[in-house]
C-alpha cells in the first residue's frame, strides 16, 4: 500500500507477487481509484445497506476469481436487509431475480424495480460456492 500511494497515478512499475513459493515480476501500471459505489432503496426500512464495486480484471485477479463480469459486495451496513439476507463482503452478485448481472449498470438498472418488490432474490457467488439468496422487504 505505502509503495501505490506513493507513486504517481499512470506510471509502470515493477511487482514482485509470490505465487505458490515462486517469485515472479510483473509490470503495473498505477491507475486512480475508482469510487465504490453505495445503493439504497426507496423502502421504509432504508437503503439496502450493501456498497458494491464493479469487478475489474485487476479486483478479479486479486480476488482469485476466474471471470471479470458482475459486481462484488465491499461492505454490509449492520441491521440492513442486505445483513438480514445473510449478504457478506466479498460476495459476488451474479444474478438478481433471475437477471444476470454483467456490470454495475446492470445491477443499478435491475436493482432500481427490484427493490419495490416484496422479495429480491440473489445468485451470490462466495468463494467456491453458488448459492441463492432472498432478501425480504416487508416494509
Amino acid at each position: 500500500p505505502f509503495l501505490v500511494a506513493g507513486t504517481p497515478v499512470g506510471k509502470t512499475v515493477s511487482l514482485q507477487v509470490l505465487r505458490g513459493k515462486k517469485a515472479t515480476a510483473l509490470p503495473v501500471t498505477i491507475e486512480k481509484m475508482q469510487e465504490e459505489e453505495a445503493v439504497a432503496s426507496n423502502s421504509e426500512k432504508g437503503d439496502l445497506g450493501l456498497t458494491v464495486e464493479q469487478i475489474t480484471p485487476e479486483l478479479a485477479e486479486n480476488l482469485g476469481l476466474d471471470r471479470t463480469r458482475g459486481v462484488v459486495i465491499r461492505a454490509v451496513a449492520p441491521d440492513s436487509l442486505g445483513e438480514e439476507a445473510g449478504l457478506q463482503p466479498g460476495d459476488i452478485i451474479r444474478e438478481i431475480d433471475r437477471k444476470p448481472i454483467r456490470d454495475l449498470s446492470d445491477y443499478k438498472n435491475i436493482m432500481a424495480s427490484a427493490v419495490q418488490q416484496k422479495s429480491v432474490l440473489f445468485l451470490i457467488q462466495r468463494q467456491d460456492n453458488t448459492i441463492f439468496l432472498a432478501l425480504r422487504n416487508e416494509g
